[in-house]
């Protein structure tokens, strides 16, 4: 069975790929006005585009804020669940210091009789 040989054999030589020659006849230079257009027509954006733009951002917020208000009245969620276990907490409270207002109140009648 042959075994499988990876890499570079012994005695055979590296090969190395020179790099490529860079002709000086097609070099261009430009003076920093000409480099300059260059890049405000780059950079250029169409009025068309930018109200494109505006109008996709404004519907992806719509969309967000629906999202997000049609979220917060769902109850199987970790922010609904704790929304839940808050209101409760803050029923519970509220009712015992009902309770202890009665107590208070019922402990001052019956001492001054």
């Amino acid at each position: 069975m042959a075994t499988v040989q990876h890499g570079r054999r012994k005695g055979s030589p590296k090969t190395q790929i020179p790099p490529p020659e860079k002709p000086k006849d097609k070099l261009l230079i430009l003076s920093s006005k000409e480099w300059q257009a260059i890049q405000d027509r780059k950079d250029k954006v169409l009025p068309a585009d930018v109200q494109l733009a505006l109008d996709m951002q404004k519907d992806r917020q719509e969309k967000h804020q629906k999202s997000v208000e049609q979220v917060s009245s769902w109850g199987n969620t970790i922010v609904g669940k704790r929304n839940k276990r808050l209101n409760a907490r803050r029923l519970r409270e509220e009712e015992e210091e009902r309770e202890k207002a009665k107590a208070v109140v019922s402990t001052q009648s019956t001492g001054t009789l």
